[in-house]
């Protein structure tokens, strides 16, 4: 048997009709950053007028405007008095106001966390906050536990990762030391993995990764 005449008739090996849409082998191809950037800004606007987009415009435009007032007027929520007033409306702002500092302090938290150390197959590094008591971020952490033990393959990670899985599959085909049953099952796990790649997300900040220091 040789690469250009495969056993289409092995059993062993199920194989993709012929008329297979192609973004289906090779996965969806990413878009560039520029064209990126241009779809997530024409998704924003096309929400904006959605009623859910609207409403959550209209409430963030008295929520910014009550915000900055107070701040200017620490004494704003107060009865004439003296007295604070303790409204059902002001103890939802508070509750919302915390909940957005947490989570900007997370943020800057992230920014000033150590860097994942795992080189990725186009040779950059991962540049996600590294978990605690780890030199890699969650995401990586969990794959690599996922790693074959007998042979050295690529995380799953992106196209750039699963082309290279791919290319070692074919070696080891053509050295022989895989049968044609293995590397069919191999090929054909390559072929979801290719398929998953452009709707999945590594890489989100997770509060148990280690910050700073």
């Amino acid at each position: 048997m040789t690469l250009d005449n495969p056993d289409f008739d092995n059993p062993d090996i199920e194989w993709l009709p012929n008329d297979t849409p192609r973004e289906m082998i090779t996965g969806p191809v990413p878009l560039p950053l520029e064209q990126q950037e241009a779809y997530r800004q024409k998704m924003l606007q096309e929400w904006s007028r959605t009623t859910a987009g609207q409403l959550c415009q209209q409430f963030y435009t008295p929520y910014q405007a009550y915000k900055n007032y107070l701040a200017a007027h620490p004494f704003g929520r107060k009865r004439r008095d003296g007295a604070l007033v303790d409204s059902l409306e002001h103890r939802a702002f508070q509750d919302l106001l915390a909940m957005m500092e947490r989570g900007s302090r997370d943020r800057e938290r992230a920014r000033l966390a150590r860097r994942c150390g795992h080189r990725k197959s186009n040779g950059l590094l991962c540049g996600s906050p590294r978990m605690r008591g780890s030199k890699l971020c969650y995401a990586h952490q969990s794959m690599q536990a996922m790693r074959p033990e007998k042979a050295a393959m690529p995380l799953l990670e992106d196209p750039n990762a699963i082309q290279l899985a791919l290319m070692k599959v074919v070696q080891a085909l053509v050295d022989g030391r895989v049968d044609m049953k293995l590397s069919g099952q191999l090929l054909y796990a390559l072929q979801i993995a290719a398929s998953n790649v452009g709707r999945l997300d590594f890489e989100p900040y997770r509060e148990e990764e280690e910050s700073g220091g």
